[in-house]
């Protein structure tokens, strides 16, 4: 799977997720790893069961039932993105973008890993923005 991502494939996935960070905190995204158990959660735990859930059954249920994948991919970013309201308000429909870009990995490679490694490294880039900006250079 992995050899099927070419290296600038990897370098672009890698410039949009930097980029989508940066442009998430300036959304007023925050992620802050207080403790090691915050890590684990939004590290390893939240994607797992995000792409588990979202990817895995969702967006292939609904693509299998209505044999519609583009559909399945929308439906599912924009439900994805739903369910951050409670956490973070109204600006989670910025979460749509990450859900697309997520969902368009599980059409091309149907593989849970891959949408967890990305879906993580999402996190670990809005994780370092935030302590970065605002409690490093104090910024906001």
């Amino acid at each position: 799977m992995f050899n099927q991502v070419r290296h600038f494939e990897l370098a672009i996935i890698f410039f949009v997720i930097l980029l989508g960070g940066l442009l998430a905190h300036q959304l007023g995204y925050a992620l802050r790893l207080n403790t090691a158990w915050h890590a684990v959660l939004f590290l390893a735990l939240a994607p797992l069961l995000e792409e588990y859930v979202f990817r895995f059954h969702l967006q292939q249920w609904i693509a299998d039932r209505f044999r519609a994948p583009r559909f399945a991919l929308l439906a599912s970013s924009i439900i994805f993105a739903m369910c951050h309201i409670p956490w973070i308000g109204w600006v989670a429909v910025g979460m749509l973008i990450p859900g697309l870009m997520l969902g368009l990995y599980w059409l091309r490679f149907r593989n849970l890993w891959w949408n967890v490694v990305l879906h993580s490294a999402m996190n670990a880039v809005l994780a370092l923005t935030t302590w970065v900006l605002d409690d490093y250079f104090l910024i906001r």
